[in-house]
Parts: C-alpha cells; sequence; structure tokens
C-alpha cells in the first residue's frame, strides 16, 4: 500500500483532464489514489494500476453503484479507464505515471538548475564589479610610498645575519653545543637503556624459544622410549612363543621317531623295557606277519599267543603298538583354551583371556594361574594381575 502518489502538473495542459466537470474531476483524483492504495503489480514487478470491479470502487469512494456507473462509463469512453475480461476496472497509464525517475535524468536537471543559477548570479554582479576596482586603484602607490624607506632598512639590518645564518662553522656552532652540552649525556643514557632493554627482551625471547623446543625434544624422547619399551615387548614375547613352539616342535619329532622305531621288530627285540601305550588312549596295529618261536616237538603254540624267544628269554605277545604323532597346533589350542578357562575363572574377562594367552607363552600363563589359585585371597586379577602379565613379569615366588 502506498502512502503518497505521483500527481504531475502536465493535467493542467492536458486536453482529456480538462473537458470534465469538477465532479469527474474529483472522481478521478480519487481513482488515482486508489489506485496507489491497491499498489498492484504484475508477474514482471510492474504496476497495474487496478482497481477493483464497479460496486467495490463505488464502496471505496462511499457512493452507490448508481451514482458511479455513468462517470465510469464516460471514463472508459475518453481512455482514462478500462475494463479486463473479469470485469475488473484499471487505469492503464498508471506505471507510467507513478515511474521512479532515473539517475541520469536527475542528473540533468541538476545541471540545468544549476547552469540557471549560475547565469543569473553573473548578471546581477555585472554593475557591480568595475566600481570596486576603480575604488581601489589610488591605494597601491601610497602603500609603495609609505614603505619606500623601509626596504634598505630592512636590508642592512639583516645583512650581518644572513652570512651566519649560511656559514656552518660560524661562531653559533660553540654555543649551539654548549646549549646542548647536558642534554646530550641525558639523550645516549635513555637510548643505551632503551637499546638495553631491547637486547634483554630479545635474549628473553630466544631462551622462551629454545626452552619451549627443549620440552618438545624431551616428550618426543619420552615417547620415543615408551615405543621402544612396547616394541622390546613385542619383541620378546614373539621370541618366547618361537622358542616355545620351536620345543614343541622337536618334542613333537622325539615322539615321531620313537613311535617310528617302535613299529619295527628290531626295536621290539632290543628295546624290552619299553612299556606299551594304554589299550584306551591308542587303537593298536597287529603286524602284517606273526613272528613265533621254536616251540618243543609235538606242540604248537596257540594262534592268539606268539613269543619271541631272543637269547633264551621270553618277550610279551608280538603286537607292536602304534603311537599317532600328536599334531603341535591341537596340542596348542587345547592348552590356550585352559588358559583362557583359568583365566576366566579367577576373573579376568572373556576378551581380556583371549588376547592374553594369543600373544604370551602359554607356560608363563600357567604359572601366573598357579600362583593365584595357591592365594587364599586373589583378589582383583582383572586390575593386578592382567598389567604384570602384559609387561612380561615373571609371577611371585611363594614364600619359604
Amino acid at each position: 500500500m502506498r502512502r503518497w502518489i505521483k500527481l504531475h502538473t502536465d493535467i493542467m495542459d492536458n486536453p482529456t483532464i480538462g473537458r470534465l466537470s469538477w465532479e469527474e474531476k474529483g472522481i478521478w483524483l480519487m481513482l488515482l489514489a486508489l489506485a496507489g492504495r491497491i499498489e498492484d503489480y504484475n508477474a514482471y514487478g510492474e504496476l497495474t494500476g487496478k482497481l477493483d470491479t464497479p460496486e467495490n470502487v463505488a464502496w471505496h469512494l462511499r457512493c452507490s453503484p448508481e451514482e458511479l456507473a455513468p462517470v465510469v462509463e464516460h471514463f472508459i469512453q475518453i481512455g482514462l479507464l478500462a475494463c479486463d475480461v473479469d470485469g475488473v476496472l484499471y487505469i492503464p497509464d498508471f506505471a507510467a505515471a507513478q515511474a521512479i525517475d532515473t539517475s541520469a535524468e536527475r542528473v540533468q536537471r541538476y545541471r540545468q538548475r544549476r547552469k540557471a543559477a549560475t547565469a543569473t548570479a553573473q548578471e546581477r554582479d555585472a554593475d557591480v564589479t568595475p566600481p570596486l576596482r576603480e575604488r581601489d586603484v589610488p591605494v597601491t602607490p601610497a602603500l609603495h610610498e609609505r614603505y619606500a624607506t623601509v626596504t634598505p632598512a630592512l636590508h642592512e639590518r639583516y645583512t650581518s645575519v644572513t652570512p651566519a645564518l649560511h656559514d656552518y662553522e660560524a661562531p653559533v656552532t660553540p654555543a649551539s653545543h654548549a646549549r646542548y652540552t647536558g642534554v646530550t649525556p641525558a639523550l645516549r643514557d635513555v637510548a643505551e637503556s632503551e637499546q638495553n632493554q631491547n637486547r634483554i627482551r630479545t635474549e628473553q625471547n630466544q631462551n622462551n624459544i629454545q626452552n619451549r623446543t627443549q620440552q618438545q625434544q624431551n616428550r618426543t624422547d619420552t615417547k620415543r622410549s615408551a615405543v621402544a619399551a612396547v616394541d622390546n615387548s613385542l619383541n620378546q614375547s614373539v621370541v618366547n612363543r618361537a622358542d616355545a613352539l620351536h620345543g614343541m616342535a622337536n618334542r613333537t619329532k622325539e615322539l615321531s621317531v620313537a613311535a617310528d622305531e617302535s613299529e619295527t621288530p628290531s626295536a621290539m627285540v632290543h628295546h624290552p623295557e619299553a612299556l606299551p601305550a594304554p589299550a584306551h588312549s591308542i587303537p593298536r596295529r597287529r603286524p602284517s606277519a606273526a613272528v613265533t618261536a621254536p616251540w618243543p616237538e609235538g606242540q604248537v603254540a596257540p594262534p592268539e599267543k606268539a613269543y619271541v624267544a631272543v637269547g633264551g628269554e621270553d618277550m610279551a605277545q608280538a603286537e607292536a603298538p602304534y603311537a599317532v604323532p600328536p599334531d603341535p597346533d591341537a596340542a596348542l589350542d587345547a592348552e590356550r583354551a585352559q588358559l583362557r578357562k583359568q583365566l576366566i575363572a579367577l576373573g579376568v574377562n572373556a576378551t581380556e583371556a583371549e588376547r592374553l594367552v594369543q600373544i604370551h607363552p602359554p607356560e608363563r600363563l600357567r604359572d601366573w594361574c598357579d600362583r593365584m589359585r595357591q592365594q587364599s585371597s586373589p583378589g582383583d586379577p582383572a586390575h593386578s594381575v592382567t598389567p604384570r602379565i602384559a609387561r612380561n613379569r615373571p609371577p611371585p615366588q611363594p614364600p619359604a
């Protein structure tokens, strides 16, 4: 809603407006104000000058539609108003009349006003300037005559001063030095004091920078030491585990060789003291051929009991046990599972127990578990024992 509208002065010379009656002129001005109050824009952001239907326009003007109808018809005939397909009235030239002046137009009007004002001022002062010039003409000679004798006197007065000012070796220089003799040491002291303060501040800044650099280096060395300690701990754990695996591999190899030797008859003959494995642990494998010894004439040994006679000594049944070589990985997994259960029983959570049995030797974990079970009150293994195991510390020895 606009609070004001532009009313151009050219309506005084517009023949269309001039032929209207006083009543129609008043209604036309009210319609202009109503269009500014409604302030309707199109899709391009331009004012449309839209009013409303004739009935609503009559209500806005506080008159009856019958009184307004002939005036609206007259305005439509002469082109002051128009009606769209929806029966809404609008002012065709409202957007052009309310358009904002461009900067070029405003500058042009300003220059025209300034030019007109300048021309008026020049014409107004045309008769004033000549009398002023004529009035000041006789003043200049009087001034020259008045000060005619002053110039030589001034020249003679300062004749001896000029060389002294231009000559830097004149006697004025010692006096100037003497005048500022007491000031120079004070200024020199102030300058030296400022230099000393600047030097002290520079040294302090350098010391602070060196201290910060040293602190950063110390922190870096500490971190490196911690990383090296962790690496050494991990390397030691890997070495211990490798030693354990190597020992288990050697033990497995020895058992395999012993089992191979026990399968041959010579092993049975030369090692009669070797004990057979329990019947419930490893299945027996019968030899491909029965080994029999000489039997007295007229008697035959029963087939289920065949004896071997070596040097006049009777041996047990010639049935060699077959020992299956154990799997080192299976044995290690079984031992780890047993240690994991023991750690969980002592109070260590399952995740931490799994991590411990994977990175630490079984012998070390077994010693810790035995030591904890020997104590009457194990305490809190998850917070006290677990860090010691992680640092590869051996368990404490029981008191003698």
